[in-house]
């Protein structure tokens, strides 16, 4: 069996984003199970993370191409390699140079991370492609799938809205937990993190809540991690007791920090709330379908339209915090039922 698996959204942005820690963790799964097969991926090596780069792997070089050119690009790769199952490990994106090709001489894995463009009125870069031809081209092309994987249960009735046709090859796997010992310590430093990145985290609404709690809590302070669009994401005037930082020391943050605040307004999965849970991180999240899914009883939920509701989740985190370091620990165990066997429904599949 030879499988080519599609990583150019390594070099679009995605590597360290939700969509490539999804993507790593659920790689490794399958090499684990699948040790047989002839894997090739195609790929800019010098744009994926180190530990990628030792994978019993064959590498097919990728350089930066359009969309309208990779559309006929895969079919040639296909009979190249004499491919047998070809793995998106992006469909539906919103960048265009990761999109699936026009033709396929074999089967066809897709993985479907959220319903974004179509469903998310509020993101502006949502809106931009959702009425272009390159998304409706995606939407017809997704149909050659033999399998489509989806993140969660929520991104799959999310799919099934907008493509009622598919709801006879979808399948929901989750994000296996990346292997190894992860530190859970038992106490925390006075402060929250929250991430940024994109209009649809809900930056501003978390801000202005925490302002609110700090009247009460002086000592307390909020990090926010991520690359920040001052423009889009942030209010006119941040006090200078939020923190800015890049994501280098995100697992450092998750042992240490009071809570993790993740008021987003949409996700596919939330791999956020995971990562925290790995490290028994409290948690105060948005109470949507996705997180509710993954986080169930663990996690302390609000309406993330609501800063007073937002506030008064942080003065619960920090008055109550070892009842909440406590589920965290359990939520890990909670979400480890849920995706141990990612790696072998992926490698069944493909079977």
């Amino acid at each position: 069996m030879r499988i080519l698996w599609d990583f150019r959204l390594f070099s679009y942005g995605y590597g360290s984003r939700g969509v490539g820690v999804y993507t790593r963790y659920l790689a490794e799964a399958v090499l684990r199970e699948n040790p047989s097969a002839v894997i090739y991926v195609w790929a800019d090596r010098k744009k994926l993370p180190n530990d990628i780069k030792s994978w019993p792997v064959r590498w097919i070089p990728y350089t930066s191409c359009s969309w309208k050119q990779a559309l006929y690009r895969i079919p040639y790769l296909i009979l190249r390699y004499n491919i047998d199952i070809f793995h998106y490990w992006i469909c539906l994106g919103p960048i265009h140079s990761v999109g699936m090709g026009l033709i396929h001489h074999c089967k066809v894995v897709g993985t479907v991370y959220d319903l974004g463009v179509e469903l998310w009125n509020d993101v502006p870069f949502a809106e931009s492609k959702r009425n272009t031809r390159y998304w409706y081209m995606q939407k017809k092309l997704i149909r050659q799938c033999a399998d489509v994987l989806c993140i969660s249960d929520a991104t799959r009735n999310d799919l099934h809205r907008v493509i009622p046709k598919s709801k006879s090859t979808t399948h929901v796997v989750y994000a296996p937990l990346p292997c190894g010992h992860h530190e859970t310590p038992d106490t925390r430093e006075p402060y929250f993190i929250t991430l940024g990145g994109s209009v649809h985290k809900n930056l501003r609404r978390t801000i202005e809540a925490f302002c609110a709690f700090k009247e009460n809590h002086d000592y307390y302070k909020l990090i926010v991690l991520g690359d920040i669009d001052p423009e889009e994401e942030l209010p006119d005037t941040v006090p200078g007791f939020i923190k800015f930082e890049d994501m280098s020391q995100y697992s450092f943050h998750l042992l240490h920090a009071g809570g993790l605040i993740f008021c987003s307004l949409h996700e596919g999965l939330g791999l956020p709330p995971v990562e925290a849970m790995i490290h028994g991180c409290p948690l105060l999240v948005s109470d949507i379908p996705s997180l509710k899914e993954i986080c169930d009883q663990y996690a302390l939920f609000v309406n993330p339209l609501d800063t007073s509701a937002i506030t008064e989740g942080m003065e619960e985190l920090a008055a109550n915090q070892k009842k909440w370091i406590t589920l965290s620990h359990h939520g890990k165990s909670h979400y480890w039922e849920m995706s141990k066997d990612s790696g072998r429904k992926v490698a069944a599949l493909y079977k």
